[in-house]
């Protein structure tokens, strides 16, 4: 049995959400803005072998290049790999040149990144044309190793982009990994950078648990919408939560959702 929990899902978060920030935000300020968002593909390139086949670059492609009538963001909250094999690393190069063409704005750096070189993650991140995004994944001299955050312009709103990751177990000789930090001190950094740049609604994007997003969010006051990579699952449309400050989470646990088992799929609502 398999969990397949790749896909692409898209959590059409029609967003009042973004009611917070109309302070900033131009006359034309959108009703709506459509977030789209992935997680946890761990480097599979093809549709799953289920009777209703999942997932595939192909069929993600595809979903997300159908006309929409909203403005759309799209992001992919980490491990788009699955490890640091050498055909880990081939496959990721083609996912991420596949998430170039489909227009992903911003793709953190999840645990299966982070027990990557940093010199693998500066080569990936030159190919996106610089679309990596994390603040708590440090070089020796305590800089991020990619962007600490990004800034997209969707339907005129200045949409601040920043991502995490949690705890990693290191492989054994494994040299030349970014070092994970603490993500408060880096957040409170990032967040007073976006305000400087007068962004109007602020995303993170956390391979993290659940619990330990709390604590973090407690921490770090003024971000609007977090999504959540760590156990990310594709059974269910995602449901959205409220975590400290009125902070919404949009989370797909497998606590709260079905496994898929192979050739065995109903109720999906996954594209």
């Amino acid at each position: 049995m398999r969990r397949i929990i790749i896909v692409i899902i898209a959590v059409l978060l029609f967003v009042p959400t973004l009611a917070s920030c109309e302070k900033h935000a131009p006359v034309n300020f959108p009703q709506h803005i459509m977030f789209n968002y992935t997680a946890r593909n761990l480097g599979d390139l093809f549709p799953c072998g289920c009777r209703i086949p999942l997932g595939g670059l192909s069929r993600r492609g595809g979903v997300l290049k159908q006309e929409s009538p909203y403005p759309q963001l799209i992001v992919d909250a980490g491990n788009f790999v699955s490890g640091n094999t050498g055909y880990d690393r081939f496959a990721g190069t083609y996912i991420l040149k596949a998430y170039v063409e489909m227009g992903y704005h911003a793709v953190n750096l999840g645990e299966k990144e982070s027990i990557q070189t940093i010199e693998q993650i500066k080569s990936w991140d030159e190919l996106t044309g610089g679309i990596l995004v994390s603040c708590n994944l440090v070089n020796s001299d305590g800089n991020p190793v990619t962007r600490s955050f990004l800034i997209a312009e969707i339907g005129g709103i200045k949409i601040g982009i920043t991502g995490i990751t949690a705890e990693r177990d290191i492989p054994e000789d494994a040299i030349g990994l970014p070092e994970r930090i603490d993500p408060v001190e880096p957040l409170l950094s990032v967040m007073d950078s976006m305000k400087r740049e007068h962004v109007d609604f602020i995303v993170l994007l956390a391979d993290e648990p659940e619990t330990e997003l709390n604590r973090i969010i407690a921490a770090v006051p003024g971000i609007d919408l977090v999504v959540q990579g760590d156990e990310f699952v594709s059974s269910r449309t995602p449901e959205v939560y409220t975590l400290a400050g009125n902070t919404r989470l949009v989370n797909t646990s497998e606590a709260r959702f079905r496994h898929c088992r192979r050739g065995d799929r109903a109720g999906s609502d996954d594209g």
